[in-house]
């Protein structure tokens, strides 16, 4: 088998299009393949049992109150070191701040998601205003509650529209005025780009001593690199098919769910079990 396969790749032709097709495959893999992070589960607290208390209890709150719950939130903090805040400063909060904060929410929401900030709270709100400052005066938080957990992908790009917005308006920001981002979805997208990080460093090393093996192994760069180059179009490959997978399983399990109690469907039956957390977010998985 061998013989004949080493044969027929003997053909120029042959060997160029066989080339073509890898390279071809790379190509869509790259331009239509689904993002392999927006499809997995990452952070310990993701795969903790059902029977966790934490997991019980979120079940429990988010069924309760589905228009309130919140998985992570992010929290600006606002102080003045010298003197409590004056009205400047909550000036600025109310009809700057705020503004920008709205109109970044109501930039994820669609008409059929209301995207993943639940509220907005500030000094100003009725009820939880003055708990959201301090006994001096001297700092307060505005706070923005999301529906994601605190290391969910998509809280990176939360944070960082966050802070974007906060330095477009570092001109109308009073002079004095010291403002910070804090919060459990900043803390986890803190976390997250800390193990990122940490991985690439390991991938990085582990490449560069692969490389030093094979070439003390094959004695020659060209043939060192084949294996190298080999491992590389087959996980680039993989790794999109795969996400592009996850996510088609998805749709169907959350499509078969939705009909589960039509009219005509076996009595209205429950079809499949549909899980407490929601499909659309992707198959959970570690990274």
């Amino acid at each position: 088998m061998d013989r004949i396969l080493g044969n027929w790749l003997r053909s120029v032709w042959v060997s160029v299009a066989f080339v073509a097709v890898w390279i071809i495959a790379l190509l869509l893999a790259a331009r239509f393949g689904a993002d392999w992070n927006r499809v997995t589960v990452s952070g310990e607290a993701a795969f903790l049992p059902n029977d966790s208390p934490s997991v019980r209890a979120g079940v429990v709150y988010k069924n309760a109150f589905p228009l309130q719950y919140s998985g992570s939130n992010i929290a600006i903090v606002l102080s003045r070191a010298d003197h409590p805040l004056d009205e400047a400063d909550r000036t600025f909060i109310r009809d700057h701040l705020r503004k920008a904060l709205g109109e970044l929410a109501a930039g994820y929401a669609t008409d059929t998601d209301s995207g993943p900030v639940v509220s907005i709270h500030a000094f100003d709100e009725r009820g939880v205003g003055k708990l959201l400052e301090s006994a001096d005066e001297k700092a307060t938080l505005v706070v923005l509650e999301l529906r994601t957990s605190f290391q969910e992908y998509e809280n990176r790009d939360i944070v960082a529209k966050v802070e974007t917005a906060l330095a477009d308006l570092k001109a109308r920001t009073p002079p004095g005025l010291d403002i910070g981002v804090t919060g459990t979805a900043t803390a986890g997208r803190d976390l997250d780009l800390a193990e990122s990080a940490t991985a690439h460093n390991i991938e990085n090393w582990t490449i560069g001593i692969v490389i030093v093996l094979l070439l003390m192994i094959y004695r020659a760069p060209l043939v060192a690199l084949i294996p190298l180059l080999t491992v590389f179009v087959s996980v680039s490959i993989a790794v999109p098919v795969l996400a592009t997978a996850a996510v088609g399983l998805a749709r169907a399990l959350t499509r078969l769910a939705s009909l589960h109690h039509r009219p005509g469907l076996r009595g209205g039956r429950r079809l499949l079990p549909v899980s407490d957390r929601p499909l659309s977010r992707g198959v959970r998985c570690r990274r």
